[in-house]
């Protein structure tokens, strides 16, 4: 190119940060001097964030508050909330909180809903609460966002209660409170709302039949195992790794060898999570022998990645 603009300048920032090469990428940004506007900065940020280099994401943001060359861009300030929170990060983001705030800057539905992940991550749940009740619009992120902090911080009772007031409900927000009664041991209720849920996929057959192996109930676990095979429900991974585990629990070796068979069919055998499930399964039915015929086959699974 003759002449490069801004336009393009970015886009070699941007691909280079998405095929993970940001010594190029910052190569580029650095050279461009004042020409960077919004995206470019974005799109390096970002870069770091999404490949997990914090540090090096977040001095850029400062260097570009400081430098005062462009505002603050909604879509920056997101991505950063979001990093904090799945980086534990929790002073850094409670400062840009403090900071956006202060500045009077409108928050959209976005920035909010990664506000209230990120507090529910530190398990902040007052001040997950407080975002959620200023928003002036909700989406189902949101709602869900909120009952799965409460979820993970052990507060059922709020998470049920913000549960039945949605208006509407995905299957995400369903999956969430079975895997929260499911963390209580309420198995029970578990199978309630499995049975009131509009439409099921294949996550929450396997929250339900999950919570029964995590709590010890394996003969449960394998009837709703059975049971979501003749609803013609295609078992995941975890899920066959769950009814192994059951198989494993109960020790009978008939069942174990029927759900291998299963993962035949299925083309599974290679995922590490059944392999695991399977070795177990074999060693506590007392068939040392094809535990440890499962052992080779995952050691040479993982040679074959490394």
């Amino acid at each position: 190119m003759v002449e490069k603009d801004v336009v393009s300048w970015s886009s070699m920032v941007n691909g280079y940060c998405k095929n993970g090469r940001f010594s190029e990428a910052r190569e580029f940004f650095n050279v461009m001097g004042e020409k960077k506007n919004e995206v470019t900065w974005c799109a390096m940020i970002n870069g770091y964030l999404k490949m997990g280099c914090f540090k090096d994401g977040f001095n850029l943001f400062l260097q570009m508050r400081r430098g005062g060359e462009v505002g603050l861009e909604p879509m920056v300030v997101t991505a950063i909330f979001e990093a904090c929170g799945r980086f534990g990060r929790f002073e850094e983001g409670f400062q840009l909180h403090g900071l956006v705030s202060h500045m009077g800057f409108e928050f959209d539905v976005f920035m909010c809903n990664s506000i209230i992940t990120m507090y529910s991550r530190f398990s902040c749940m007052n001040a997950a609460r407080n975002m959620f009740n200023t928003m002036n619009r909700k989406d189902l992120v949101s709602w869900n966002s909120l009952i799965n902090g409460y979820v993970q911080a052990g507060e059922l009772e709020e998470a049920y209660q913000l549960f039945e007031k949605m208006e509407a409900k995905d299957l995400v927000s369903w999956t969430t409170m079975i895997t929260g009664f499911s963390n209580k041991g309420l198995t029970e209720n578990c199978i309630d709302l499995f049975n009131r849920m509009p439409e099921r996929d294949d996550i929450a057959w396997t929250a339900l039949i999950s919570g029964f192996v995590n709590n010890g109930d394996h003969e449960k676990a394998v009837y709703w195992f059975i049971q979501m095979l003749r609803n013609a429900v295609r078992p995941n991974p975890l899920t066959l790794s769950g009814v192994l585990s059951a198989s494993a629990g109960l020790a009978i070796l008939n069942q174990g060898l029927q759900v291998h068979a299963l993962v035949f069919k299925m083309n599974m055998e290679l995922d590490l999570s059944v392999q695991n499930a399977l070795i177990s399964m074999y060693s506590k039915c007392g068939s040392l022998e094809d535990a440890y015929r499962n052992i080779q086959i995952h050691q040479c699974t993982q040679h074959c990645f490394l």
